[in-house]
């Protein structure tokens, strides 16, 4: 089956790296993919049904408390949808590196807040790691293990944990593209 091309010119650019994402990262083999992106889209349907709810019962002069629970059930849905999954998704997803900036995972919504998914170093003020120390071949060392991007607007996309030895080469590449660590 032939794939749909975009024409989106950072697409069509070959990145000069691409992280490997180690299988433990993985998720199970069931729910990924366009099978989470549906159960996703089937929880914001349930969080707008929710809403909707809370409105009809206010409207009928129902007690308070079903709309507020309403209310409560919509907002904790969108919680889950549009802040937990994204940050379990940015975790197994590549962090592209091309010659002019990085391609990261964000949401439409994400988009909206205004966080973007390829960002130049005009878009970022640098990058914060967290390191830790690991015990090596080469006895305790302090390695990367959480990489977020800061942006000129004081926004941050957290990539969450990653792999020690990527990291370390990201960080090298964003260091020769300007994006310095903060």
């Amino acid at each position: 089956m032939a794939r749909r091309r975009r024409g989106n010119t950072i697409e069509e650019e070959k990145p000069i790296y691409t992280e490997k994402i180690p299988l433990s990262l993985m998720p199970r083999k069931w729910m990924r993919g366009k099978k989470w992106n549906i159960l996703e889209n089937l929880g914001r349907f349930v969080g707008v049904f929710l809403i909707f709810m809370a409105i009809l019962s206010a409207i009928y002069g129902l007690e308070i408390v079903y709309p507020v629970i309403f209310l409560i059930g919509a907002l904790l849905i969108f919680y889950i949808t549009e802040v937990i999954s994204p940050d379990a998704q940015r975790v197994i997803r590549p962090i592209r590196v091309y010659k002019n900036g990085v391609l990261v995972y964000t949401t439409s919504f994400e988009k909206a807040l205004g966080k973007k998914s390829f960002m130049t170093s005009d878009d970022l003020r640098g990058i914060k790691v967290k390191r830790m120390n690991l015990q090596t071949e080469n006895g305790i060392q302090n390695l990367p293990i959480h990489l977020t991007f800061v942006l000129k607007n004081n926004m941050k996309i957290k990539m969450g944990r990653r792999n020690c030895t990527e990291l370390m080469s990201i960080i090298d590449l964003l260091d020769g593209l300007g994006i310095k660590e903060l």
